[in-house]
């Protein structure tokens, strides 16, 4: 457990600096957390009310409504060692405690700076390690509440960063992988592991297996009550069904990038307000970067003006809609240029160990192929799918991440440096699953 002291000293030593890393983003968020009663509402400024729900509410929980710098930091501490103790529960039967430790030391120790940062990364980075570590323990034994996990902790992890909505996808692509019909082999198999090898126990496996099957989809719905209730709530609070109303606006930072967002009929004085200022911004636009630009565009023009309105989130997030979606529809081409763009520049973002590690693997791969379809493989080809499209998304949608702050990414590490522990320490868990 030396890797579990040196990560608990380190993240102590950063709380005990008793000041935080402040941005944009963090003021946002600790706003929400301060007035988390009015942020439920919908009766906090557009700004605050763009912000996901799970991180403010940790903060807000573990300090009664007031966070301050030091709380942020002992909220972040206490994730990663619940996330360390759940990770190594997860998938200790499936893999040697060593490598285990190392592939968690590996991801917290390099997103140490998150620790003394009022931001959803650190969260996001714990909830998607638990997600993958349910990964392998589904891949090497499938059980219906290993799925319930892997449905919650995905819910968790978008109600923490919307951006990765595609995590959404890796309980349902499990679920649907496993759903075949069992063969005969693996009835015997399920029924001489569970009881004793007769033809009436086989009988019985076989007989269940349909409701088996029906409880599976069960208990992959339940784990995504979370999301499903929030989005509910935002269809109240805020009179449109989504995890947080950004996706208007963001497009609108995109659009002035492609082409030039044309005018809109409303009837609103405010509104007319905000398109004269759009418009005069856009016919002299800020010189920059594609980054300097878009965020020019959303943070330095139409949030400070979207807070002082007294119109709703809802109606702005539409007009923005109503704005940029025909300049990327006219603009194909431009627009996805733009994707391929901010793709490229987001997939650069790996150092020499993670060079070496895809090296290692690759060549670990090559070798033994056979590998790639143990449970760890598959769990690092889900860690891989996952991170390409998060990148994707975020290209789609125009936020650009830097390294620091690639919280999908740091995952894959993970997955590979498991990936080549079990591998060379000689356990890569059971290759085969009860139908279940």
């Amino acid at each position: 457990m030396g890797a579990g002291a040196i990560l608990f000293f380190v993240t102590f030593r950063e709380t005990a600096r008793g000041s935080i890393f402040r941005s944009e983003d963090s003021a946002l968020y600790l706003s929400a957390a301060d007035n988390f009663g009015a942020f439920l509402r919908g009766k906090l400024p557009p700004s605050v009310l763009t912000r996901a729900p799970l991180y403010p509410a940790l903060l807000a929980g573990a300090s009664f409504g007031n966070p301050a710098d030091a709380t942020v930091c002992f909220v972040h501490l206490f994730l990663m060692l619940g996330g360390l103790v759940l990770f190594l529960a997860i998938i200790r039967p499936y893999a040697p405690l060593a490598a285990a430790m190392a592939a968690f030391a590996a991801v917290a120790a390099d997103s140490m700076m998150l620790s003394s940062a009022a931001l959803s990364e650190w969260t996001a980075i714990v909830l998607l390690l638990i997600e993958l570590a349910l990964v392998l323990r589904w891949c090497a034994g499938r059980s219906v509440f290993t799925l319930f996990g892997m449905s919650l902790f995905a819910s968790l992890a978008v109600l923490t960063r919307p951006a990765l909505g595609p995590v959404l996808l890796v309980p349902i692509l499990c679920a649907l992988r496993y759903s075949r019909k069992p063969t005969a082999e693996e009835l015997h198999a399920e029924a001489s592991r569970e009881f004793a090898e007769t033809p009436s126990t086989v009988f019985v496996v076989k007989s269940l297996h349909p409701a088996m099957k029906a409880a599976r989809y069960v208990f992959l719905a339940a784990g995504f009550a979370p999301l499903v209730l929030w989005l509910a709530v935002n269809g109240v609070r805020l009179g449109v069904i989504t995890i947080a109303p950004f996706s208007g606006i963001s497009l609108l930072g995109v659009a002035a990038l492609v082409g030039h967002p044309g005018d809109a009929k409303v009837s609103n004085g405010e509104m007319r307000e905000y398109l004269a200022l759009l418009e005069k911004d856009l016919v002299n636009p800020v010189t920059g970067s594609e980054e300097r630009r878009y965020h020019h565009v959303i943070w330095d023009v139409s949030m400070p003006f979207w807070d002082r309105s007294t119109v709703r989130l809802s109606e702005w997030n539409r007009l923005t809609g109503r704005l940029a979606v025909p300049v990327l529809a006219g603009d194909p081409a431009g627009y996805f240029g733009h994707v391929l763009r901010q793709f490229a520049r987001q997939a650069k973002h790996f150092d020499w160990i993670d060079f070496l590690l895809l090296v290692a693997v690759s060549v670990l791969a090559a070798k033994r192929r056979a590998l790639l379809w143990t449970p760890h493989g598959k769990t690092l080809g889900m860690a891989l799918l996952l991170h390409v499209l998060h990148l994707l998304v975020c290209s789609l949608t125009g936020v650009m991440l830097f390294a620091a702050f690639m919280c999908t990414w740091l995952p894959v590490r993970g997955a590979a440096i498991l990936f080549l522990g079990c591998a060379l320490l000689g356990n890569q868990g059971r290759k085969t699953a009860p139908p279940l």
